[in-house]
């Protein structure tokens, strides 16, 4: 068994599809970015906020998922507030692509189909274009080859008729890349170069460089080493000059991988530790999985042998952790060729049996989809057949009917009669039907509505405690900045002791300043508690009406359940006085010794 050819091959399967960019439109500078976030604070709550908070989602999708989701969901909850579909579908979209970059599959396409079933509504081409595009790479991931390649095809097709070459690009280059991976590459070429004609019509470098390294690839299946680099180092320049980590990281693991092939070790084991770096910073668990096996490949083959199995099986545990039995078999197949390496034969044969047993149930699902398919084709059909015989039998059954009209022309004028006596009471009962059905509608669209205004001011109060939380974590701050402050005044008073014209000035800005912030701060502060917490206060007052202003005032932060010393900071007490009214709060609310005093508040 070539082990070697075998285990890269697959290992450089795993990597296909993150070369795909999914719009790869010229984006703007980060400062930009930074701009509109900024528009934020002070544009309206109407469709450009929600047009403008998804494409901020859109920018940090791959580069800082939590701010990506945080936009994605006011965009969503926005969006529902105004009825606007469009902005409803696309925060759908987008969070389910955030959460693929998250390398939650599940979640992801949870999100994906919910934009799915509202562009079918509206017939949204743009959007089911970007739907079949992510729903194809989390497919790919997951072995799910067939439907894969039919999530590609609708793409091409779509793609065809909106005239998007970009994204009629990504499917050819898709549809190729999946030949790759199915081991193809004879077949894979006509799709890549197809993909590489429609990107340099468009200009798309980034696309050009991951059209590139496929074709590398595909040229490395065939055995052809020397095509092989020269493709994968022309897509590594144009990424380096593009400063496109991800990429350059995906480039270092094909050419490290070609290099272990090549026997030329600690080049591959460079490459590969750079490649692992980078996927490390961009926080990418399954481009971490699939370089860090790679680098234990030719770790092994260097002769590191105890470090090369130790860092194999951190990669099994994780493709385990992340439930991708592709991810999970290549981590097996690359042990048990570790194993062989080192003459350790039983352990390879069992990593091989582990890695067969994958492949096999992988293999039994592809072809229980295909038998599916082919028996809801049969299932059509059948039905179709069905509908022309009934057809046939309605027809024949009306040429019946007028036969027997003709033949009983007596009786023609009663039975009209009849027949319009039967048809006004039929109308007369369907009217009362719809009528009623109607009520039934508004009933239920009632329910909806009072449903969804409960979610949204759930979603309201969330979004406000946020609020209150950095609100109190920005007082913590500010006080924090200003103790500095006012120390550095001491600092100046004491220098200046010789100085009594100096002095009292000082002194006079330090009191000022302290009573401002104090005041400016904690009202600012109140006002913001009472909007969200309103019964707070007085639910407090008719458990004890004797607490002081300052026991309140504590009662409220710790209701935010911040800390002795975040709470010293933000009222300019120290830690031992904050203890000291805590305690005279729980006494005054007659709290046992086992009671906890943040639970009880948060009750309140």
């Amino acid at each position: 068994m070539n082990w070697i050819s075998t285990s890269c091959g697959m290992r450089m399967k795993m990597f296909v599809f993150f070369v795909i960019i999914l719009f790869a439109v010229a984006p703007a500078s980060s400062q930009d970015y930074l701009l509109r976030e900024g528009e934020l604070a002070v544009i309206p709550g109407d469709t450009a906020k929600v047009n403008l908070l998804i494409d901020l989602g859109h920018h940090y999708c791959s580069k800082d998922n939590q701010k990506a989701i945080y936009y994605l969901q006011e965009a969503l909850l926005l969006s529902n507030k105004l009825n606007y579909k469009h902005g409803t579908i696309f925060s759908y979209l987008w969070q389910g692509r955030v959460y693929y970059y998250k390398d939650e599959y599940d979640l992801a396409k949870t999100y994906l189909e919910k934009a799915k079933q509202l562009l079918d509504e509206h017939g949204d081409t743009e959007g089911l274009i970007l739907y079949y595009f992510a729903t194809a790479s989390i497919n790919n991931l997951r072995g799910d080859y067939i439907s894969a390649f039919q999530n590609n095809r609708e793409l091409v097709s779509l793609s065809k008729i909106a005239d998007d070459k970009l994204m009629l690009s990504a499917g050819l280059h898709g549809m190729g890349s999946i030949h790759i991976r199915q081991n193809e590459p004879d077949e894979a070429l006509p799709y890549l170069k197809e993909s590489l004609v429609v990107k340099s019509q468009i200009d798309d470098k980034g696309g050009e460089a991951n059209l590139f390294t496929n074709i590398g690839y595909a040229w490395e299946l065939m055995g052809n080493y020397d095509s092989a680099i020269f493709y994968y180092n022309k897509g590594f320049e144009i990424r380096k000059n593009r400063g496109d980590i991800r990429r350059i990281a995906s480039s270092e693991v094909y050419i490290g991988s070609l290099q272990i092939k090549m026997q030329r070790y600690d080049e591959a084991i460079a490459a590969l530790g750079r490649a692992s770096d980078y996927y490390i910073k961009l926080e990418e668990k399954t481009g971490l999985c699939g370089s860090n096996l790679s680098l234990a490949l030719a770790l092994n083959f260097a002769g590191q042998n105890l470090k090369a199995m130790n860092l194999a099986k951190e990669s099994l545990a994780a493709a385990q952790a992340m439930k991708n039995p592709s991810l999970e078999s290549r981590c097996y197949l690359t042990m048990a060729e570790m194993a062989n390496h080192n003459q350790q034969y039983k352990e390879a044969y069992q990593w091989v049996l582990s890695h067969k047993k994958i492949d096999d149930s992988l293999a039994v699902a592809n072809k229980d989809e295909i038998l599916s398919e082919l028996e809801t084709k049969y299932q059509v059909e059948r039905q179709n057949n069905k509908i022309d015989l009934l057809e046939g039998h309605n027809n024949l059954q009306q040429k019946n009917i007028l036969i027997l009209s003709l033949s009983i022309a007596a009786l023609a004028l009663i039975l009209i009669l009849l027949i319009i006596l039967f048809r006004m009471k039929h109308l007369s009962l369907a009217r009362q039907q719809k009528v009623f059905d109607q009520e039934k509608i508004i009933h239920e669209q009632e329910e909806k509505i009072t449903q969804k205004e409960n979610q949204l001011l759930q979603e309201q109060i969330e979004t406000q405690n946020r609020e209150l939380a950095s609100k109190a974590l920005e007082m913590l701050r500010i006080n924090e900045t200003i103790s500095n402050v006012l120390n550095k005044l001491e600092t100046l008073i004491q220098a200046h002791e010789l100085k009594p014209e100096v002095a009292p000035h000082i002194k006079s800005i330090v009191a000022e300043l302290e009573h401002q912030t104090q005041h400016n701060s904690w009202k600012e502060f109140d006002k913001i508690f009472k909007n969200i917490h309103t019964g707070f206060y007085q639910n407090l007052l008719q458990k004890c009406p004797g607490l002081s202003a300052a026991e309140i005032k504590i009662a409220a932060l710790l209701k935010l359940n911040l800390s002795t010393k975040e709470i010293a900071a933000i009222s300019y007490k120290s830690e031992e006085g904050i203890k000291s009214t805590r305690y005279r709060l729980r006494k005054k609310l007659g709290l046992g010794a086992d009671d906890n005093l943040i639970a009880f508040l948060m009750k309140m």
